[in-house]
């Protein structure tokens, strides 16, 4: 009868292990399938933006190493400055393209504009009129903070007499690092 006894246990034991089994079984397919599988794809959001974060730190320190890499000119080797005539300004809107690549800058639109005097010159006063007529430039550009100060660094230290007077930034909608810009710039023409 102990035999007997033993048996049936050892069957009841083994549906047990068997129900046990199963439980098992399907908490690891249901944690595999939803809960790992979900944070695996967290942790490669985050390397996907510890990647990008990596990139842009390098980014950051390259416009740094390059700032303090720039020489400090002495104030006797500052170039002196010239004014343009009417047909060097398309030669000026070529140097203020090649300045922004130079500095990773991308110029988004360009408008130049002509003032015009309001006064009529009198013939007798012709030595008193002025002998140059300001010309306004608006530039939108579109890159990164740092390569915006060495762009404005190197427009206004050109041969070229230009200078910034207005500045508008904004953050770029598209790319949480870069900003847009708005620039007025001023320059002369000869008469």
């Amino acid at each position: 009868m102990k035999l007997l006894a033993y048996f049936d246990n050892l069957v009841i034991d083994t549906q047990k292990l068997v129900l046990i089994g199963i439980v098992f079984l399907t908490v690891v397919y249901v944690d595999f399938t939803f809960i790992m599988k979900a944070q695996l794809l967290g942790i490669k959001k985050s390397a996907e933006t510890i990647t990008q974060l990596n990139k842009d730190i390098a980014v950051v320190s390259d416009g740094l190493a390059k700032m303090k890499s720039a020489p400090v000119k002495p104030a006797s080797a500052v170039k002196k400055k010239h004014l343009l005539t009417d047909e060097q300004v398309p030669t000026l809107l070529q140097e203020i393209y090649f300045l922004a690549g130079k500095n990773k800058v991308n110029i988004i639109q360009v408008k130049p504009v002509k003032e015009v005097l309001t006064q009529t010159i009198d013939p007798k006063k012709i030595a008193q009129a002025p002998k140059a007529v300001p010309v306004s430039i608006t530039l939108d550009i579109a890159g990164n903070y740092h390569y915006f100060g060495a762009f404005i660094n190197d427009l206004e230290n050109s041969e070229t007499f230009i200078s910034v007077e207005e500045m508008k930034l904004s953050q770029s909608t598209d790319n949480y690092l870069q900003q847009k810009a708005s620039l007025l710039l001023k320059t002369y023409v000869k008469l």
